[in-house]
């Protein structure tokens, strides 16, 4: 389950039956960008204002997180990432790098599937998946909520 640099990401398999419980997801086969946002901004300036400029920064936005797993039949936690985005349900997700202690180096958000792809090799080889979650609603960097 170590993607990228070392990262590791974990879901909420049953996120009804068992909030809050996270599990770790095998076969990650991604560089992981973790805690990254834009927010973006509108020009306000006064049409006879010629001094400056004035902008309103907006809300903030954080991009898909995507990835790649090589797909293994009858793991649970790939088939629970799948039926999840099938039946659109909200879960959540932990991203950490392989050095955190929990808190440090590690984000938690909720949200869902917006896509998943089944690619099938051309010759032998592993099966792989693309997915695509869209994080929404409050998250916690590094042990801080920010809702």
């Amino acid at each position: 389950a170590v993607a990228g640099h070392g990262a590791l990401v974990f879901i909420e398999v049953d996120p009804v039956g068992s909030p809050g419980v996270f599990t770790e997801v095998p076969e990650c086969n991604f560089e992981i960008n973790i805690a990254s946002f834009t927010r973006p901004s509108t020009n306000v300036t006064p049409h006879n204002d010629n001094d400056h400029d004035t902008h309103v920064i907006g809300t903030l936005m954080r991009p898909d997180f995507s990835g790649t797993l090589n797909y293994l039949y009858g793991n649970a936690v790939h088939a629970a990432m799948k039926a999840h985005g099938i039946n659109k349900v909200t879960f959540g997700m932990v991203v950490q790098s392989a050095t955190s202690n929990g808190t440090l180096d590690r984000v938690i958000w909720s949200g869902g599937l917006t896509a998943w792809t089944d690619k099938n090799p051309q010759r032998e080889g592993a099966r792989a998946v693309d997915f695509t979650f869209r994080p929404s609603g409050p998250w916690k960097v590094d042990n801080v909520l920010y809702s």
